[in-house]
């Protein structure tokens, strides 16, 4: 659960870009092979985005494009969590204490 947490929140700034896109306030510049990128002065706020194809991505894939990943962060946290339980399981030490008995007049 905290890794699909972590990849949310880490997801919030695409997904914002992606909300602006679709309201019109950013636009992506669409960089292929050997361009040199553009400054702010020329295009003001732009999604900067290489495809080698020059194919710029839908304001919608955007904003879903890391709601997407949330079945594979939640994937891999649990992979990791079992995991981590695994290796302190077979790790921990017997827990009692080092000395015997002081009743039976055996000690430590």
């Amino acid at each position: 659960m905290g890794a699909m947490k972590v990849c949310f929140i880490t997801g919030l700034p695409i997904m914002t870009v992606g909300v602006l896109m679709l309201l019109g306030v950013m636009h992506a510049t669409v960089l292929g092979p050997g361009d040199v990128p553009t400054t702010f002065r020329e295009h003001g706020f732009a999604l900067t985005y290489y495809s080698e194809l020059r194919q710029s991505p839908g304001p919608l894939a955007v904003v879903l494009a890391p709601l997407a990943r949330l079945g594979e962060s939640w994937i891999w946290g649990a992979v990791g969590g079992s995991l981590g339980r695994t290796i302190a399981r077979r790790c921990a030490r017997p827990r009692g204490r080092a000395t015997a008995d002081p009743s039976r007049g055996v000690t430590g």
